[in-house]
């Protein structure tokens, strides 16, 4: 019983977990943040970002993007046309 359980002790993949918990406690009890405190992150996207991202893609590739990337870069709203 005792070899069982000192060679269980000694498997990384337990003493990984164990301390990755223990971190995360730890993390837990220093943060006091519920989640009604935490904000929200807004992740601004401009028509120039946009421009940027294709442009660098068409460089990098030495092709225009595929129809379908350029529909999922339309389909974000760029900050400088939400207020207009």
């Amino acid at each position: 019983m005792n070899h069982a359980i000192s060679k269980l002790l000694r498997e990384p993949l337990l003493i990984f977990l164990v301390l990755g918990a223990l971190l995360f406690g730890l993390h837990t009890l220093v943060n006091d943040q519920s989640p009604e405190t935490e904000t929200a992150v807004r992740i601004q996207v401009t028509a120039a970002d946009i421009d940027r991202l294709l442009g660098g893609w068409e460089r990098q590739m030495g092709r225009p993007a595929q129809p379908h990337a350029e529909l999922a870069l339309s389909r974000l709203t760029p900050i400088d046309q939400m207020f207009n």
